[in-house]
């Protein structure tokens, strides 16, 4: 049960810890203030950088502050949001009166958003219901907090932005420990109704004062947003928990379950945020939401935990990116930073990676690369796996789309896996494709331009378990072949194949016994001019690398992963560059985290990051995108994954978008 407590009786206790201080103007307490008609300074209290109110009806009034004698213009006061009324959080936002005041019987309280003020010390308020209001300081703090140089990411590499931690602001510890929803499913904005010119070194002092404002004049647990971007573009966690945990906030009361709040520290009314701030919210919601499948562009169903607005259990569809005042009767996030919502999808949208390559879809991807128009850089291979219609794209380098193909027909539901390879040794690289489980194992080589080159049944037709494909130049004659690794219960049994469909090789890679398929890839891993075939096992075969030559004599082997692990690993190779031995890079299989490792032939870690995709797999291949050595790491996620293709450098310091 909540606890039910006048504000002002309770914030006694909390001023020595917290520096937010009461300033009554009520009739109850009329004799210690002078009249609010007469422009009262709070010259007894010492200088503030934050200031609230506490009223009956916070819309109705206006404040301003001066410092100095030097007072600023007014500027209207909006209700602040809180917990869901479902959560065990304490709120004294919206509390009940104290019943033992006459002049307050029955009327509701409710708390304003906090508006930082800077250095001031006086205040005004006008508007009805001024002389039940209470106004509510936070006090200047001496701390001054220095930072690093530069915020830290939360790991080398990952696809997670740099964030400004909450040690590094001096958060306090929260009241109690956080909670979590089964999934973020959207995100609200906000702002936080501040000054839009305060400097760089204001920032950790700012989030000090809100985070006290929201635990002692509101009663919640902690800062109300899960982050906070200021106008430089920085990153900083606000409530803790975990930034890639799905942790349940107070800044949009009804709807915080199932959604994550980040506010822009200004007020943009009539001004917009700053790029770079529009940029950081951007870049923190494409790391954000595509780690619980949210697509920046969809939108999200949600039932009101009860609101102003939408009482419990109404059912609401939101966009996926929304502002605050979709939910709740507010202002929140400012009329013109509202009015650009849509820009800032689709900037989240660009920057969740190198292209969404079937909008909508969620089933997973697999991807490739291959020199397709006879430019300096490779474009990319897109390939929609079961359920996605066996969907063949091309992109640009820069993620513009070029092709749509499907090369099976449209009545193929298996999906399809893909390759890029100089088959014929003429001209541009053509592309592989292969049909998915539930399909004949169909192999087709494909000229992006249209056409046929190559047609073959890599199994005994009856096989429906789905084919893996590579290529790469394994024999030493001018021109590519093709690899293939069967599906689930194949056996693994690779076999290699000329550029017309020929069959020129093959091996087992693994025990006969061994039904979990087999995933392949190929590249000169040991820098003898001549390509080696790559393996990995599929779900249930252990993390067992083998790099073999087309005779099927072993080269090297290693684990990419635990020794335990048996979800499967997927492979690919990274060109370093003439006369240098390529990479091996490997992404773990369900259930093991999007954890891509670059390696050498012997297992060798050079770099290893976390892609940024659920815990569904993570698919890998290597291309030159940019035209040139070493090549970057292609990655896609697995079924429940948005349809993301993501680029990293090879030596894991960062992604590119």
């Amino acid at each position: 049960m909540r606890t039910r407590l006048l504000f002002v009786f309770v914030v006694a206790a909390l001023v020595a810890a917290s520096g937010v201080v009461t300033v009554p103007v009520g009739a109850s307490v009329r004799a210690a203030v002078v009249a609010v008609s007469r422009s009262p300074r709070a010259a007894a209290i010492e200088p503030f950088r934050l200031i609230g109110v506490r009223a009956p009806r916070v819309a109705d009034l206006e404040l301003r502050t001066s410092t100095a004698g030097n007072w600023g213009g007014w500027e209207p006061l909006e209700a602040a949001a809180g917990p869901d009324l479902s959560s065990e959080e304490p709120d004294l936002s919206s509390e009940e009166p104290d019943l033992s005041s006459e002049e307050m019987t029955g009327r509701a309280m409710q708390v304003s958003e906090p508006v930082w003020v800077g250095r001031s010390d006086g205040w005004e308020l006008r508007g009805p219901g001024r002389a039940d209001a209470e106004v509510l300081v936070v006090r200047e703090s001496g701390e001054r907090i220095a930072l690093p140089s530069s915020p830290r990411a939360v790991a080398r590499a990952s696809s997670a932005p740099s964030v400004r931690f909450r040690s590094e602001w001096g958060a306090r510890t929260a009241k109690t420990n956080p909670s979590y929803a089964s999934s973020v499913k959207m995100a609200f904005v906000h702002h936080t109704v501040n000054s839009n010119t305060y400097s760089r070194g204001d920032v950790p002092a700012m989030l000090r004062a809100i985070q006290a404002y929201h635990m002692d004049a509101n009663g919640w647990d902690d800062m109300a947003y899960n982050a906070l971007v200021d106008r430089f573009g920085e990153i900083w966690e606000g409530r803790g928990g975990g930034i890639d945990r799905t942790v349940i906030g107070a800044h949009t009361s009804g709807f915080n379950t199932g959604s994550t709040g980040v506010a822009v520290l200004g007020e943009f009314t009539n001004e917009l945020p700053s790029a770079a701030a529009s940029n950081g919210v951007a870049t923190w919601l494409a790391w954000k939401l595509p780690l619980t499948g949210v697509d920046p562009q969809g939108t999200a169903t949600m039932t009101s935990g009860g609101n102003e607005r939408y009482p419990k259990d109404t059912s609401v569809k939101f966009p996926a990116i929304a502002g605050h005042r979709e939910a709740r009767p507010t202002a929140c996030p400012g009329q013109a930073f509202y009015d650009r919502l849509g820009d800032l999808r689709t900037e989240t949208t660009r920057r969740v990676g190198l292209a969404m390559a079937y909008p909508g879809f969620d089933g997973g991807v697999w991807v490739a690369s291959a020199e397709l128009d006879g430019d300096a850089a490779e474009e990319v291979i897109s390939g929609a796996d079961a359920g996605g219609g066996a969907h063949l794209r091309t992109f640009e380098s820069n993620g513009t789309l070029r092709t749509d193909a499907f090369p099976f027909g449209s009545a193929n539901r298996g999906g399809v896996r893909v390759a890029g390879g100089n088959l014929d040794a003429l001209g541009v690289d053509e592309i592989v494709a292969a049909a998915g489980p539930g399909d004949a194992p169909e192999v087709r080589a494909l000229r992006e331009t249209g056409g046929v080159v190559a047609s073959f049944m890599a199994y005994a037709p009856g096989f429906r378990g789905g084919v893996f494909v590579a290529s790469g130049n394994v024999d030493g004659v001018p021109g590519d072949e093709i690899i293939t690794g069967p599906g689930p219960g194949g056996g693994p049994h690779v076999r290699i194949w000329n550029g017309g469909g020929v069959e020129i090789g093959g091996f087992m890679a693994y025990s006969p016994a061994f039904g979990g398929g087999v995933r392949v890839a190929a590249g000169d891993v040991d820098g003898d001019g001549i390509d080696e075939i790559v393996v990995a096992p599929g779900s249930g075969g252990g993390p067992h690398v083998r790099v073999v030559r087309l005779d099927g004599s072993e080269v090297s082997g290693f684990m990419a992963y635990h020794p335990n692990f048996g979800g499967g690993v997927y492979v690919g190779t990274v060109s370093q560059g003439l006369g240098t031995p390529s990479l091996i890079v490997t992404g773990a299989g369900e259930g093991g985290g999007p954890h891509v490792r670059v390696m050498t032939s012997r297992g060798v870690e050079r770099a290893g990051f976390m892609a940024g995709f659920p815990s569904t797999g993570v698919r890998v291949a290597g291309g030159r995108l940019r035209g040139q050595d070493p090549a970057d790491v292609l990655m896609t996620g697995g079924p429940r994954s948005l349809s993301i293709i993501k680029l990293a450098r090879s030596d894991g310091s960062a992604l590119l978008l």
